[in-house]
This record gives structure tokens, C-alpha cells and sequence, in this order.
């Protein structure tokens, strides 16, 4: 499975439902203002110099004070490519996306667990997880049946509730009261 990041269409931003003013949430970062369009959808209109839905993303302005807008290159992990006389692109080593070849989506430590994160391209990554363990970000406890007894609830792999036997394979836990999960290894806040 593939760990992907979310992608807004039209630069429009739900947020959480319930909030008065979706705005008041302080969305829009390094000097842009927040636009209410409808319901709890808003847009940022980002400040000179700032891009993206968020205007997280720095933007290159070329001054014009060289004859190369690669002089100075811009990209941190990767080359400028002039791609005419005032606009730029820079072409990323492997493992780097971004405008400026700033972002290494493994950065973020998305893989729990020992997981091991691997950049496959963009901002696409996988996690190879540790053993005893899977899922899209290595959560959730892989049980392995080990066939040494008869019993594959013997170990008990439920954390918080009761070993069920399904088939001769086959377990499901039932959990205790404020857990969930596969194992019974998550717990949970009840919303009031």
C-alpha cells in the first residue's frame, strides 16, 4: 500500500465541520489571508513571494539582476534547468520533490514502528515495515500464527480484550470497553 499525501482540487480547504468561522483557524501561513467561501470551505490568498494551498511553498521571482535565472541556483537538491529567458525549473536528485528540491517526504517520519520510509517519486512514499507489524504507516500489530499449538489464540495476541476462535487460522479479538483496533491495541476517547 502507498502512503499518499492529501491533494486539495481547486486550492479550496474543508475544515473541520462545527467551526463558526472557519477562518479563525489560522490556515493560511506567512502573511496570507483566508477567504470564507461556503459552508466550511475556505481558500488562502497568499502573500508576494508565497504559493501553494496554504502558502507553505516559496516562490522563485526572478530579480533580473543576472542574465541567468540560475545564477544564483536556487534548488537545494537537484540542478536549475533555464527553461527561457526568465523562467526556471529545477530537475530533483532522487529522493527530493518540491519547486526547489526542498521537500524529502520521508522527513516526516511517516513510518511507525522501525518502519522504513522509501520515496518512490513526487510526494508518493511506501513503508517497508519492522516484523510484527503492517499497514499504510506501520500501526497496526501483524499477528503470526506460529503453528507451534493448536491454539492460535495461545499466545493470547489481544492487548486489550479476549481472544475469539474463528477457524483453525483464524482469530478475531473482542475488545475491552474504550479500546479498539485488530488487537485491541488503540485506544479511544469517547466525543461527548
Amino acid at each position: 500500500m502507498l502512503y499518499t499525501k492529501l491533494m486539495l482540487c481547486a486550492l479550496v480547504l474543508v475544515i473541520a465541520e462545527g467551526t463558526d468561522n472557519p477562518c479563525d483557524t489560522n490556515i493560511c501561513n506567512n502573511g496570507g489571508t483566508c477567504i470564507h467561501l461556503y459552508d466550511d470551505n475556505v481558500v488562502c490568498i497568499c502573500a508576494t513571494g508565497y504559493r501553494g494551498v496554504t502558502c507553505d511553498d516559496e516562490e522563485f521571482i526572478f530579480s533580473g539582476n543576472s542574465n541567468d535565472p540560475c545564477d544564483p541556483d536556487p534548488c537545494e537538491n537537484g540542478y536549475c534547468k533555464r527553461l527561457n529567458k526568465n523562467t526556471i525549473q529545477c530537475v530533483c536528485d532522487a529522493g527530493y520533490s518540491g519547486r526547489f528540491c526542498d521537500v524529502n517526504p520521508c522527513d516526516t517520519n511517516i513510518c511507525n514502528n522501525g518502519g522504513t520510509c522509501i520515496h518512490l517519486y513526487d510526494d508518493i512514499v511506501v513503508c517497508t515495515c519492522a516484523t510484527g507489524y503492517r499497514g499504510v504507516t506501520c500501526d497496526d500489530k501483524e499477528f503470526i500464527f506460529s503453528g507451534n499449538s493448536n491454539d492460535p489464540c495461545d499466545p493470547d495476541p489481544c492487548e486489550n480484550g479476549n481472544c475469539k476462535r474463528l477457524d483453525k487460522n483464524t482469530i478475531q479479538c473482542v475488545c475491552d470497553a474504550g479500546y479498539s483496533g485488530r488487537f485491541c491495541d488503540g485506544k479511544y476517547i469517547r466525543c461527548l
